[in-house]
């Protein structure tokens, strides 16, 4: 006799948001230049922020009014959302490049700061799990 059974149910929570091609190179950007390979990867072939990339091209083909904001909606994982969060904290590296940038007479590249809204979504994450998986 089997003591297979089912014990109880574990949802996991994704979060839904929208992200410019602005936002999105910018995640890209600081990928590319994380010392640690899991963050370099989300950028390159099969990685998430590759994936979004596809998606936001694939989505805004030509065609769009123009002074249209090139936007798409991305469904994440709490992993992707956690690595995301650890690729931006490459941001202050970001600044210090700015910095020299302009001491070389060059324009800083500039570009949004994203860290703490990715945080935030990450801890909301948190909270909505907490919240469909409390036991009873």
């Amino acid at each position: 006799m089997s003591n297979l059974e089912i014990t109880g149910f574990h949802f996991r929570v994704q979060v839904l948001f929208k992200i410019t091609i602005e936002e999105l190179e910018h995640m890209i950007r600081c990928s590319e230049m994380h010392y640690d390979y899991k963050c370099k990867a989300a950028s390159q072939r099969g990685g998430f922020l590759y994936g979004w990339r596809n998606m936001l091209t694939h989505y805004n083909e030509d065609g769009k009014p123009e002074g249209y904001e090139p936007f798409v909606e991305v469904q994440s994982s709490f992993r992707e959302m956690d690595t995301l969060c650890k690729i931006l904290e490459q941001e202050s590296s970001l600044d210090s490049l700015d910095r020299l940038a302009v001491r070389h007479g060059e324009e800083p590249r500039g570009g949004p700061r994203l860290h703490g809204r990715v945080y935030d979504m990450l801890k909301a994450m948190r909270e909505q799990s907490d919240r469909v998986n409390e036991e009873e």
